[in-house]
């Protein structure tokens, strides 16, 4: 919302500005969690996008992309939902799927039920979308949202770090297992991590985690290491420890 809020206000000072289409990208085997924990913002761009595109749909059952299809549906009524896997669809036929979607209505949609509103938060957003690698790595970030007239202080935060400490494969797939099964008791509740480091032999690991899946691969040199962790209710002192710097 607050992006189209922005182009809104472009528009008056550019008219040839327009919203051709707006759409969200959600991880549809990760909905419902996302929607759990990090409700408010997770829902603040399910209900401003026209077009809601699914991810990873070609790696779940018919049934489990049906039972997120029907969360988003009931959060947004009347909202297109892509559940086609994107490999089958050109990309010219998904952006007319975007650019032919119902507009949107800020004064409608943002302004629904108080109950809404008591859901804790996401990205995701499915923060697939959010590459927060370059932005948050190397300094400890918070993320202040004012959503709705109430204060959502701390509740989407990240904890980043610059270090030269060498790592190996092995070192950071376990990391990434104890961070992926984290709940807001121990690590906080994590919704990605990601960063670029070192290898004792002088090559570097890119790495990826978000909820119950991780990537580790080989990656170009960077100036440093750099880590980066987004969640909420992040105990930021056991994640630099778990790292090790």
């Amino acid at each position: 919302s607050e992006i189209i809020s922005a182009i809104r206000d472009a528009e008056k000072r550019h008219p040839e500005l327009e919203i051709g289409g707006c759409a969200t990208v959600v991880d549809a085997g990760k909905c419902r969690m996302y929607m759990k924990n990090f409700g408010e913002f997770f829902l603040d761009q399910v209900k401003s996008a026209s077009t809601i595109i699914f991810s990873r749909t070609q790696l779940l059952t018919p049934d489990r992309v049906e039972k997120s299809r029907l969360l988003i549906e009931e959060a947004h009524p009347g909202a297109r939902i892509i559940t086609t896997p994107w490999d089958d669809m050109e990309p010219d036929f998904m952006m007319e799927v975007i650019e032919t979607g119902k507009p949107i209505d800020l004064h409608h949609d943002h302004h629904h039920d108080e109950d809404e509103d008591e859901h804790e938060h996401h990205h995701d957003h499915d923060h697939d979308d959010h590459d927060h690698a370059g932005a948050c790595c190397g300094h400890d970030h918070h993320h202040h949202h004012h959503h709705h007239g109430h204060d959502a202080d701390e509740v989407f935060t990240s904890w980043g770090r610059e270090t030269a400490k060498k790592y190996s494969d092995d070192q950071i797939r376990s990391i990434l297992k104890t961070l992926s099964e984290s709940d807001e008791n121990s690590y906080g509740i994590i919704l990605r991590a990601k960063g670029m480091v070192p290898r004792a032999d002088g090559t570097w690991i890119n790495f990826d985690m978000v909820p119950e899946e991780s990537e580790v691969r080989d990656g170009a040199a960077d100036y440093t290491g750099r880590l980066c962790v987004i969640g909420s209710k992040l105990n930021e002192e056991k994640i630099a420890e778990l790292f090790g710097v």
